[in-house]
């Protein structure tokens, strides 16, 4: 039992004093403590992991790619067909503001506006996403 307590002792004194037992230098010693310093503490680490897995992984990320692919941009909807006219919806009210004006002519060269512009709010029904207008000829 005394040797056993003798070496318990003797090793604690050497962990917790190695400068007195010339085992180490102040330098390496010092660089030793920075190294464990820069290190983040369990509660940065686990900030760190949570923020990691948080991220979407290759699949999800693929997958969302794909999707915003698939759907036609505005300048594939702006040129579906020669002169169509593209109006984007007011978010706040989800309605679109048109306004045209009728011009006249008589040789079908030279147009002239009949002063007038009309102006027509159109509230849009929820999930309809393409109108098209349609003159009636009575």
């Amino acid at each position: 039992d005394a040797v056993l307590n003798a070496r318990i002792t003797g090793r604690g004194d050497v962990t917790r004093n190695p400068l007195d037992y010339e085992l180490t230098t102040i330098a390496s010693y010092n660089t030793a403590i920075k190294q464990r310093d820069a290190r983040p503490t369990e509660v940065a680490f686990s900030s760190m992991v949570a923020q990691r897995d948080a991220r979407p992984t290759r699949e999800e990320y693929n997958l969302v790619v794909q999707q915003r692919d698939a759907r036609p941009t505005l300048g594939e909807v702006k040129d579906a067909r020669l002169g169509s006219v593209v109006l984007q919806p007011d978010r706040e009210d989800n309605s679109v503001k048109i306004r045209f004006s009728i011009e006249e002519t008589d040789d079908f060269r030279n147009w002239t506006p009949r002063g007038v512009t009309n102006e027509l709010t159109m509230p849009l029904e929820a999930g309809k996403k393409f109108y098209r207008f349609a003159l009636e000829d009575d």
